[in-house]
């Protein structure tokens, strides 16, 4: 999946759920800063944080993510969003 591919998933991700994206690509100061691993999907552009206008249950989130090849991962505060599978192999 390239950054573009991933862009417009998300971005169907966030108007089927009501969602709005929060971060996405971060540099290495500010992902070192943030306590990010070497091989975090935002260094590479290929993560986002969302949140939702209205409560969306962990089921539905997973589903709507997993049928665009997505994977998701509930934080207190927002949902991380990255490719299924990722790392790809040769990263990290």
């Amino acid at each position: 999946m390239t950054p573009g591919d991933f862009a417009e998933r998300v971005l169907a991700f966030c108007w089927e759920l009501n969602a709005t994206e929060l971060a996405g690509y971060k540099t290495d100061r500010v992902a070192d800063q943030g306590g990010e691993p070497p091989d975090a999907a935002h260094r590479a552009g290929m993560a986002r944080d969302v949140v939702y206008d209205q409560p969306v249950s962990l089921a539905s989130a997973i589903s709507a993510a997993e049928r665009l090849g997505l994977a998701i991962f509930r934080n207190a505060s927002h949902d991380h969003i990255e490719p299924l599978g990722w790392p790809p192999p040769g990263v990290g």
